[in-house]
């Protein structure tokens, strides 16, 4: 089986709140539909209320929390 080059190739999707940034690497052939994923995950949050939870909490990897928030939207929007 071979595979195209074009699989092969990842981007970086990149994901702020507050000080928190976190990258994650999306193949290509996806990458426009993760980019949109991210904006409305970005607008459907209150960046002042995360970056105060996160603040807030005792947690040691916000890193961790926000990807956790973003994967947790991306599977509620899966699922409409």
């Amino acid at each position: 089986m071979t595979t195209s080059p074009q699989s092969n190739v990842t981007r970086p999707l990149t994901l702020k709140q507050g000080t928190t940034e976190v990258s994650i690497l999306v193949p290509s052939d996806v990458w426009v539909a993760a980019e949109q994923l991210r904006e409305e995950f970005l607008i459907s949050v209150n960046a002042t209320s995360v970056a105060e939870e996160v603040a807030a909490s005792d947690d040691q990897a916000p890193e961790m929390d926000l990807v956790a928030r973003f994967l947790k939207f991306a599977t509620d929007k899966s699922e409409q």
